[in-house]
């Protein structure tokens, strides 16, 4: 069988775009929504649970690239599991939370990422998108799919929350890192960092 090919007018485009953090969530709820409807095509769920989990790698992927403001390098990109690449976000930001809640000081709809959630997430979707080897206990007991159904929902609800709103700007310039950490240290207030907002540029000249 021969592989799909992008042409030169792209007409294979729709595939590649499918697979960004937000097509993939939206096309879960669809699917979600439609087996909700009609109760029976099971199935639905399933590749559901392939859209949201690719969303988690896609979103944390995404968290790194506001840290660093650049795709990510090889060894980066060679990274998928949820866990891993959490892992990666602390590693090249080890102030990622203090910083989304310094942030947040501006911006109140910044949502801060649960990612300890969003790893027990993608390992729970794990046991519903491999082979089921006790069929009668998997496939073909409704209440395995009930809790597949659950997971899904739980999982769609957190990340709508992060993709309905402005993502904090991890990546801050010389001035923005001084603010932050007098922020830090208290020598700022919340309405004195919104003052100093106001007439400071904090983030790099080419983000």
């Amino acid at each position: 069988m021969d592989r799909p090919r992008i042409e030169k007018d792209g007409r294979h485009r729709v595939y590649v775009d499918a697979y960004n953090s937000d097509q993939l969530l939206i096309r879960a709820q669809q699917r979600v929504a439609d087996f909700v409807q009609q109760q029976t095509e099971f199935y639905l769920l399933t590749y559901a649970a392939l859209d949201v989990r690719l969303c988690i790698e896609t979103t944390l992927f995404e968290y790194i690239e506001i840290i660093t403001s650049k795709k990510p390098g090889k060894r980066i990109g060679a990274l998928w599991s949820a866990k891993d690449l959490k892992m990666e976000i602390l590693k090249l930001e080890p102030d990622f939370f203090r910083k989304i809640e310094f942030m947040r000081v501006v911006n109140r709809w910044i949502v801060t990422p649960d990612l300890d959630r969003l790893c027990n997430l993608y390992g729970r979707f794990g046991v519903y998108l491999h082979r089921p080897k006790n069929p009668e206990q998997t496939w073909g007991n409704v209440e395995w799919w009930k809790g597949l159904l659950d997971v899904l929902r739980e999982a769609i609800l957190h990340l709508r929350e992060i993709h309905s709103n402005p993502r904090a700007h991890i990546n801050l310039n010389e001035k923005g890192q001084k603010l932050f950490r007098k922020f830090v240290s208290g020598e700022l207030d919340s309405e004195q960092l919104k003052r100093e907002f106001e007439n400071a540029e904090v983030w790099p000249a080419d983000s």
